[in-house]
């Protein structure tokens, strides 16, 4: 049940913003700076041998990511049809947090348009550094960004 899950979600990750936000009051009382990331959660591609390259429609890959019969029977307990909606359960914690230091690095967005650096029958790591180098360049962006307003 899915909303049964999102509430097991919401009320665990809640507990985890909590115990940040008490850290980050810590530094600050301490004088010291803090910086909070979160990427979001990427779901993989069921019949991922059949791309050979990026699809640039986001509405498109939701709908094959949400169509369970285009899985093999041994993904379907993955749940990746769930991730947007965990990912905007997540999001909303922390925008109603009292967390003054976060940024939320969209891998979401990113790694759905590439259903193609697969190597199956692994639907859902990647076999080609290109989507995890830019969740690097993203992290230290705002690494960056943290340090300059300091």
């Amino acid at each position: 049940n899915n909303q049964h899950t999102g509430g097991i979600y919401k009320a665990g990750w809640q507990e985890t913003i909590n115990t940040l936000e008490e850290y980050e009051q810590n530094l600050t009382e301490s004088g010291l700076p803090s910086l909070f990331l979160f990427r979001t959660t990427v779901p993989g591609h069921p019949q991922c041998e059949i791309y050979t390259a990026p699809v640039n429609n986001i509405t498109q890959m939701e709908a094959v990511i949400a169509n369970k019969s285009s899985y093999k029977a041994n993904m379907l307990k993955f749940r990746w049809w769930e991730f947007k909606a965990q990912n905007a359960i997540m999001e909303n914690l922390l925008t109603a947090s009292r967390l003054r230091n976060y940024h939320i690095l969209d891998a979401y967005d990113i790694n759905i348009r590439r259903p193609d650096h697969h190597r199956p029958p692994d639907c859902l790591h990647n076999c080609f550094p290109s989507k995890t180098e830019v969740y690097h360049q993203l992290m230290l962006h705002f690494l960056k960004v943290s340090a300059n307003s300091s």
